[in-house]
């Protein structure tokens, strides 16, 4: 947006007044990507939007999406951090991105960057994109790629002993908070990943294959996932990652019984709909069919926010403030 190029040149104005006896507390979480842009000359914001509405939609992971961000930036992969660096960082961040990787946070303005143009260049024909982008953008790319563009500022670089990027909060603190929630209620608890990354929808699949082995328990029992999924958009309907999770698991749950399975984003937000994600059970498919409605269609149109608004399941918090990734939830009662 348009307030988010003046703040990304606001921040650029500050750091030409920083000093050698200068300390700036940097405050940075997920989401960060879309609200500091400020697109490398001559590029435009239209031109960073398109591209990156394209990652997306190709079922992009956000590691891949940020690799090609920062390379379209005048202030990510880590050109803020180095313009500031004549005095010292101490970056705060909350972590929604698997693995903690500073440097993909919010496209990771002070962190050093491992990725070059030539993996961008990799990440836009591994998902045929190279020939929609903008014009521009292959230009700078190529550009990069010939060498007739600098790179990001790469780690070693002497401006980031001057920097001190601190985690102080992630996915493993939403699991364990979820896990001893869950213990005070009775549940045989176990946090079965932090690293949960895939399409949604074979994603879905495979931990209702998990609900089928909990069914047969005898006992409360609850499994913990945290991470982020992706979704290749073929349709075109509303929905978001966790709710088109939790849809493609319900398709599998016919005939378990005492279970359910729950898919968020601790953002409070679901791909492109209001919802936060969607609870589903057992019972979820057949009240679908007896509506006279296929959720399989709906899935194949990537129409889980529709579906779920008339069956029934889907979750709806409002913006939380903030964005620690995706929490789904295994429960046998």
């Amino acid at each position: 947006s348009d307030l988010g190029l003046k703040a990304a040149q606001e921040m650029l104005r500050y750091a030409e007044e920083v000093t050698e006896k200068t300390l700036t507390i940097f405050l940075l979480s997920g989401g960060a990507s879309a609200l500091l842009p400020l697109p490398a000359p001559p590029l435009t914001l239209q031109d960073k939007i398109e591209v990156t509405k394209l990652l997306l939609e190709s079922g992009a992971t956000i590691h891949e999406v940020n690799a090609v961000r920062k390379h379209l930036s005048a202030v990510k992969g880590g050109w803020l951090g180095k313009r500031l660096a004549r005095g010292r960082v101490l970056s705060l961040i909350l972590s929604d991105v698997v693995g903690d990787d500073v440097e993909t946070i919010g496209s990771g303005p002070t962190a050093p960057d491992p990725t070059t143009f030539r993996d961008v260049y990799d990440i836009l024909r591994r998902y045929s994109i190279w020939e929609k982008a903008p014009e521009s953008v292959r230009q700078r790319i190529t550009m990069g790629l010939e060498g007739g563009i600098e790179e990001t500022p790469k780690p070693g670089d002497p401006a980031f002993k001057k920097i001190t990027n601190l985690v102080i909060a992630g996915i493993r603190d939403a699991c364990a908070a979820a896990a001893g929630y869950l213990k005070s209620r009775g549940f045989k608890c176990s946090i079965l990943t932090r690293f949960m990354e895939g399409e949604a929808s074979q994603i879905g699949i495979f931990l209702a294959g998990i609900l089928r082995e909990l069914s047969e328990k005898k006992g409360k029992y609850a499994v913990i996932c945290g991470g982020e999924t992706t979704v290749t958009v073929r349709g075109s309907g509303l929905g978001g990652r966790n709710q088109e999770l939790a849809l493609s698991a319900s398709i599998k749950m016919k005939g378990l019984r005492n279970c359910c399975l729950i898919s968020v984003g601790t953002d409070g937000i679901d791909g492109i709909s209001e919802a936060a994600g969607a609870i589903v059970d057992p019972e979820t498919y057949q009240d679908a069919l007896r509506m006279g409605l296929n959720p399989v269609e709906f899935l194949k149109n990537n129409d889980s926010n529709t579906f779920f608004d008339k069956v029934g399941g889907a979750i709806y918090t409002g913006p939380t403030g903030t964005n620690v990734g995706d929490l789904t939830i295994l429960l046998k009662c």
